[in-house]
């Protein structure tokens, strides 16, 4: 595998058997729906999670071949929500950054009232948390113990995001997070 990816957009309608087998087939740890079962990836499809207007879903290719799925949710508001789930044997690759950079070109270039982008993470996916960074995404917040109890622990949630303007100069810009802070 090279790395480098390209995105298609998933038709929930004709994509519905792949998208069921996808979701089923592959444990995602780091989710909410860890192990998501066929009920409840048919819920999904018929609440429009995966589809138009305010959805769009894309089939990450690697190769020609399906290797994961990303979700924009909420594309018709000025802030998007991210959704990416790789397939199991294709993590640890970097197909993680290649997606992240092939979704921010899709979105920003084909939604002009977008201005930024958000995705959020566990703080046990120190994977992702670096991938989100050497995509150019921007840690904005860190949600201690906001996780739900897995394992007998609430895990913290870290919020990043891209916005249109550094994802337009290839520049991040942090938050400045002492702005205002007084101690007084």
């Amino acid at each position: 595998m090279n790395g480098t990816v390209e995105l298609t957009a998933l038709h929930a309608e004709n994509d519905r058997e792949q998208l069921v087998a996808f979701l089923t087939g592959n444990s995602f740890p780091f989710h909410l729906d860890s192990s998501p079962t066929e009920l409840s990836v048919r819920r999904r499809m018929e609440r429009g999670d995966f589809s138009a207007p305010d959805n769009e879903g894309y089939w990450v290719l690697e190769g020609g071949e399906r290797v994961g799925l990303v979700v924009l949710s909420d594309v018709e508001d000025p802030c998007a929500l991210l959704d990416l789930r790789l397939r199991e044997s294709s993590r640890g690759l970097g197909l993680g950054l290649h997606t992240l950079l092939a979704i921010g070109d899709r979105a920003f270039s084909t939604h002009s009232h977008l201005r930024r982008l958000e995705g959020s993470t566990r703080d046990d996916n120190v994977a992702m948390q670096r991938t989100f960074l050497k995509a150019g995404w921007v840690k904005e917040s860190h949600y201690r113990e906001a996780g739900p109890e897995i394992d007998g622990v609430h895990h913290d949630i870290l919020g990043y995001s891209l916005t249109r303007g550094d994802w337009k100069t290839g520049e991040s810009h942090p938050p400045n997070w002492a702005l205002g802070l007084s101690l007084r």
